[in-house]
């Protein structure tokens, strides 16, 4: 039982004198769960309301869980918040009940440090998960700890989405997100390691990310954040592997520090043809996109009604025999997910390709193919401030995000409805694969995708 191994995760936490370890999302059920409800339904565990203020370790009745109960006593006996991820069966009765008399959630609980449960919460943005259910709005929920912190819950896709993140951050003033997920990264905008930082250094938050692993399925990425100081650590491994991070992470608003934990840990290194690490590729044909050798050092490209201003200025010849090419690409329209939900989306970047056709731009760059070294990249824009967030998104070889001490990003408002984004490096940046602004707007997600264009 992988509970078992939570145990001994928890108890090396203790002895390194952590205060919160927070696991993956399915790290206690595997991510492949049938697909179908009856089959399901024996995977779940009932979990106690948080306001029941149930101890499984202290008061163990007769239906309680065994898994509760390891995970509870653990908890108790390492003194130390525990934050994990379970399937849950939620009986329920009347008309928005299912036909099977239950719903099945993607679940997040909280043990403090006496074992008791504190804190839960239920997946609200799905990816695909068929056979599970979503509460009627997203739940917003929080838990105290005995260091002075207040820790939101969220899970995995739901970074990419306005319900619960940016309601936490913007109307509960949370500062600090305890986040299992267990993310499929897609090249070139948003492997794990990349959203998460470009959100926590956007909103400025504490995230503490932790991954399922699996590269071959396309999962993994784990990493501890301190809002725009960046990441304190993370990881992205090329072959399947089972880790903690341990960072100590500064309090927003507080001169102290407290030490936070997430799971999975591993050297960096660049993608190789050995890497069993695998990517879904970004559906690009509808950007606007220039080559960046057909392009004068200072180009402007228009996508849609967003142009975007680049200026670049590189060290060698890119030439297509031996070196990657180079694309500036410009979106502005509603992007399509596995599952059927939409997101739109505002994009003025560059990015590295193994070759000069625009389908080479979605897969890791050829290992072979010498990457440019870039002196400077300037990347200006106008974007939509409605509803909006605009993110700094970078990517190098080793798919993690560029230091946050490499570039800068700033932002100020034109208008009631316009925003403009300057985002710059300020070192020279070699093994780049992605440089740009990604933008969400969450007004137009669930809307039909865009199509390409006959002038993309």
């Amino acid at each position: 039982m992988n509970a078992h191994n939570y145990v001994n995760y928890i108890q090396q936490a203790a002895d390194s004198q952590v205060d919160i370890i927070v696991f993956p999302e399915c790290g206690l059920s595997t991510i492949y769960l049938p697909e179908n409800r009856s089959e399901i339904r024996p995977l779940l565990t009932r979990i106690p309301d948080p306001e029941e203020f149930k101890n499984p370790c202290l008061h163990l009745e007769e239906d309680t869980p065994e898994i509760l109960q390891i995970l509870s006593c653990a908890a108790r006996n390492a003194s130390i918040y525990v934050v994990v991820n379970l399937p849950e069966l939620s009986p329920c009765s009347g008309t928005d009940c299912p036909p099977d008399g239950a719903f099945f959630y993607n679940t997040n609980i909280v043990f403090d440090r006496s074992g008791t449960i504190i804190a839960r919460y239920r997946k609200f943005n799905l990816f695909g998960e068929p056979g599970f259910d979503i509460t009627p709005t997203a739940e917003l929920s929080t838990f105290d700890t005995d260091f002075n912190v207040r820790f939101g819950l969220s899970t995995c896709f739901d970074i990419y989405f306005h319900d619960p993140i940016m309601q936490l951050v913007k109307e509960k003033g949370i500062t600090d997100i305890a986040f299992p997920v267990a993310w499929f990264s897609e090249i070139p905008f948003i492997t794990a390691i990349q959203v998460q930082e470009g959100w926590a250094r956007t909103l400025d938050i504490n995230l503490l990310a932790a991954g399922y692993d699996d590269p071959a399925n396309r999962n993994g990425g784990s990493g501890i954040y301190a809002g725009r100081k960046g990441k304190l650590t993370a990881i992205m491994p090329l072959t399947k592997t089972s880790r903690m991070l341990i960072s100590r992470v500064p309090k927003k608003n507080i001169a102290s520090q407290v030490s936070h934990h997430a799971s999975t840990v591993e050297s960096e290194q660049p993608v190789t043809s050995t890497s069993e690490r695998l990517f879904f590729s970004d559906y690009l044909a509808p950007y606007t996109t220039q080559l960046l050798q057909d392009a004068a050092t200072n180009t402007t490209i228009c996508d849609r009604g967003l142009c975007c201003k680049f200026e670049v200025r590189t060290e060698n010849v890119i030439t297509y025999t031996n070196s990657a090419s180079i694309r500036l690409v410009v979106f502005n329209g509603i992007r399509p997910f596995f599952g059927g939900r939409t997101g739109g989306i505002q994009v003025c970047s560059i990015i590295t390709c193994s070759n000069s056709s625009l389908s080479s731009c979605g897969q890791p760059v050829d290992p072979t193919k010498q990457l440019t070294k870039f002196d400077l990249i300037s990347i200006k824009g106008n974007f939509n401030q409605t509803n909006s967030i605009h993110v700094p998104n970078t990517l190098k070889n080793t798919i993690l995000p560029l230091d946050v001490e490499s570039y800068t990003v700033s932002s100020r408002n034109l208008t009631n409805l316009l925003t403009h984004v300057h985002l710059r490096t300020i070192k020279t940046i070699r093994n780049l694969w992605t440089f740009g602004i990604y933008s969400r707007e969450y007004d137009l997600d669930d809307l039909p995708f865009t199509l390409p264009s006959t002038s993309s």
